[in-house]
């Protein structure tokens, strides 16, 4: 991981192969490109906790979605690229 100490949890797969999973400590969520070993982490817009996520096929581009645990909210990432 790009940032020591992040603590990922669980990772899933999108579509295109991509991993994805989310620190408990970093408030980023991480997309792997497993063919380039490539990461790319998104800040999270406000203290998480992250332990579960889930990605959404379904939209165009992807979408990842995780819950705060200490927010009580959804968050959502969209990739802009």
């Amino acid at each position: 991981m790009p940032i020591p100490f992040s603590g990922p949890y669980d990772v899933t797969l999108d579509k295109q192969g991509f991993a994805w999973t989310s620190g408990m400590t970093s408030d980023r969520v991480y997309r792997l490109n497993p063919t380039t070993g490539e990461v790319i982490d998104y800040l999270l817009p406000s203290p998480t906790n992250v332990r579960r996520v889930e990605v959404d096929d379904s939209t165009q581009p992807v979408s990842f979605w995780t819950g705060s645990n200490h927010g009580g909210v959804l968050v959502r990432v969209e990739p802009l690229e």
